[in-house]
């Protein structure tokens, strides 16, 4: 399944917009699945995997599946907005797992660059989906969302932000 692209582009902006369009057609595809009336306590955590998962569907449904079991275990009738955060931290303390150190400045330029390097580092950070790629008339590139909240990832972003700003 190729990539969803939920966000609006801005090659000058490090935390992209969303295009309310293409999160709403996202999140049609587990509306088409599932009745979030009767699953979700509001359509807010659905919208919130759905930026969570990046535009990415695999992951958009190994979250929504977390956030249903999370929901289950704690005898909550609906996936609450605890549930989804659960889950989104469980996928960042994943990706947390694979990604060493040092590649977190190589994942603050692509986040300020929206483009990765096309060495053995960049490729590892893009087939561990790391670092997602956008395709439509441009291609471009971008973190996954959940390593957005990784402390690591803002302490390098911080950096690299100071050294483009001294540059």
């Amino acid at each position: 399944m190729p990539m969803v692209n939920i966000y609006e582009f801005n090659a000058e902006k490090w935390d992209l917009d969303y295009n309310e369009n293409r999160l709403e057609s996202l999140a049609n595809l587990i509306e088409q699945r599932v009745n979030i009336d009767v699953v979700f306590e509001s359509r807010q955590q659905l919208l919130d995997l759905v930026k969570a998962s990046g535009g990415h569907v695999d992951q958009l449904m190994r979250m929504t599946a977390e956030s249903c079991l999370t929901a289950a275990s704690r005898s909550h009738n609906k996936i609450m907005a605890e549930d989804v955060i659960y889950a989104t931290n469980k996928e960042q303390f994943s990706f947390e797992r694979i990604t060493l150190n040092a590649y977190y400045p190589v994942l603050a330029r692509v986040c300020l660059t929206k483009d990765i390097d096309k060495d053995e580092i960049g490729q590892k950070l893009l087939s561990n989906l790391s670092v997602l790629e956008y395709n439509g008339i441009d291609r471009w590139n971008y973190i996954n969302p959940v390593l957005k909240q990784s402390s690591l990832f803002k302490k390098a972003l911080k950096n690299e932000q100071q050294n483009s700003e001294n540059s």
